[in-house]
């Protein structure tokens, strides 16, 4: 079943679960992923980074301290390695024996109950192999029109586009740029991830936008913010972000008019 993220086309709002429901359950996991989907996410957001043998796993820091009971980077570790560490203990200790996934593990699970998927891009020392790897998973699954890969580093982006056309991507930023159309354009993404750079604004900010038919030469929206910590209502720019108990418990919902 194709799938799409433009609510005029699916015929609802889609809610994305960051990192899945990385407040009830260990970040980047399989008890995530169906957690976000159990209190209504309709999309995830995931983080991948290579091993050592070049396998891309679910994981968003370089290092596999804060999260597992490993040490050191990932991609000085093998797969098979990296499998044996426990993901969950840390986190509560219901979740012993939770694994890092695979991302075809995340990818399938997604496909099978039809999520749409936000893949974002942390692997820093081979980034373009990392993509060559997600596109190529993608491709062999048929999941390239449910997935979008995302990153801060719009080079790499770039660099994604022009060897591998058919995937959807995203550019995230930081600052506010005086012409972000431009930006855009200049890294072939096809929408906008606006973050804070401090947490302790305690502002959660999201973006868009969107091409007519793919088009970057005549974008519809772009540009938009949200202030859930004070669970309020912002609408700018043809985006509307509404409070909800999604959005309380660490989802993000929005809808292009």
């Amino acid at each position: 079943m194709s799938f799409s993220f433009l609510a005029r086309d699916a015929g609802r709002v889609h809610v994305r679960g960051h990192r899945g429901y990385s407040l009830a359950c260990p970040e980047n996991t399989m008890p995530a992923l169906a957690a976000a989907k159990a209190w209504g996410a309709t999309t995830i957001e995931i983080d991948v980074v290579l091993t050592a043998d070049g396998e891309p796993i679910v994981l968003h820091d370089r290092t596999l301290d804060r999260t597992t009971n490993g040490h050191g980077f990932a991609a000085d570790l093998n797969l098979e390695r990296i499998r044996s560490l426990d993901a969950g203990a840390g986190f509560n200790p219901r979740f012993a024996g939770t694994h890092v996934p695979t991302l075809a593990e995340a990818v399938d699970w997604a496909k099978h109950e039809e999520m749409g998927i936000f893949v974002e891009i942390k692997e820093a020392e081979r980034p373009d192999l990392a993509v060559d790897q997600v596109a190529a998973l993608l491709e062999a699954t048929g999941t390239i029109d449910r997935t979008i890969i995302i990153g801060f580093d719009h080079v790499v982006l770039k660099r994604a586009v022009e060897r591998h056309p058919g995937i959807g991507t995203q550019a995230i930023i930081h600052a506010r740029h005086p012409d972000i159309v431009g930006v855009l354009r200049a890294c072939g993404a096809g929408s906008l991830l606006e973050s804070p750079r401090e947490e302790k604004s305690k502002m959660t900010t999201f973006g868009a936008a969107v091409w007519e038919g793919g088009d970057p030469s005549r974008p519809v929206r772009a540009g938009h913010r949200a202030r859930t910590a004070q669970r309020g209502r912002h609408h700018r720019e043809g985006l509307k972000f509404a409070d909800s108990p999604l959005e309380r418990n660490g989802f993000e919902r929005s809808v292009p008019r």
